[in-house]
């Protein structure tokens, strides 16, 4: 195994999130995603990529906190917003965790992951507490990790502050999104295209929460909303799951 930096030899695989699917909306998505990430290196996003010979078998990303796309507030601190391995029980994972927490050492006094305290495929907390991390904060199972460095405050998890705001006669579709995850590009390319097809029916507000400043203000780094009914796939949303949820959404307005 060999741990190499992000580059532009590599970003398109970590922008495809390792899949090795090549359809026309996966490409489309991986594509915007690099756009962003290239633009997010000149913030200091770094990162690195697991090889196992000649292929690449996982990558990390990481980030300042101020530059962060994810929800969790402190300062000094670099967030860890992914780690994904195509190859389990390899030790890729470790080697690629411990690679960060070596180059993050330079620039801050800790690092902070986001991950789940349930049965989850993606980010599980257990994984990361077997690392050293511990928990700062959560909401449910919504679990916030840390490891410090030096002495620095703890993070914590932004404040939400969605409130729905009805319009007569329609159904108000509120699309918080987010460059940082593949599926959630895809996911939001879907809800305008379906949102399309009802017309003046549907009203579609959306959020990038890409952008730092949209993030702080709301408090929410990606989520769907049908007249304030919170809706979650645990990945990109069907279509035909949205517009069950108009359709639904429509029946009682």
């Amino acid at each position: 195994m060999e741990i190499r930096d992000l580059s532009s030899e590599n970003l398109f695989y970590v922008a495809r999130c390792t899949h090795e699917k090549e359809d026309e909306e996966t490409t489309w998505a991986a594509q915007v995603r690099g756009v962003w990430l290239t633009s997010l290196m000149v913030k200091g996003l770094r990162g690195k990529v697991a090889y196992k010979g000649d292929n690449p078998v996982g990558f990390i990303q990481y980030l300042p906190i101020e530059h962060s796309p994810i929800d969790v507030v402190g300062q000094d601190l670099t967030v860890i917003p992914c780690l994904v391995s195509t190859v389990k029980g390899q030790g890729h994972g470790r080697a690629l965790i411990q690679a960060a927490e070596e180059d993050a050492r330079r620039t801050s006094r800790g690092i902070v992951i986001p991950a789940f305290d349930h049965d989850f495929w993606f980010m599980p907390a257990s994984y990361f507490q077997r690392l050293g991390y511990q928990e700062a904060d959560r909401q449910k199972t919504y679990v916030i990790l840390w490891k410090a460095f030096a002495p620095v405050d703890p993070p914590f998890i932004m404040g939400r502050n969605y409130q729905f705001v009805s319009e007569p006669g329609k159904v108000v579709v509120d699309l918080f999104w987010n460059r940082w995850c593949k599926t959630s590009i895809i996911e939001a390319q879907r809800v305008r295209g379906v949102c399309v097809e009802y017309g003046d029916h549907v009203l579609l507000k959306e959020y990038d929460a890409s952008q730092r400043a949209t993030l702080e203000r709301y408090g929410i780094n990606r989520a769907l909303f049908f007249n304030g009914k919170s809706r979650f796939w645990g990945h990109e949303a069907p279509k035909e799951g949205i517009r069950e949820e108009i359709e639904k959404a429509l029946a009682i307005i």
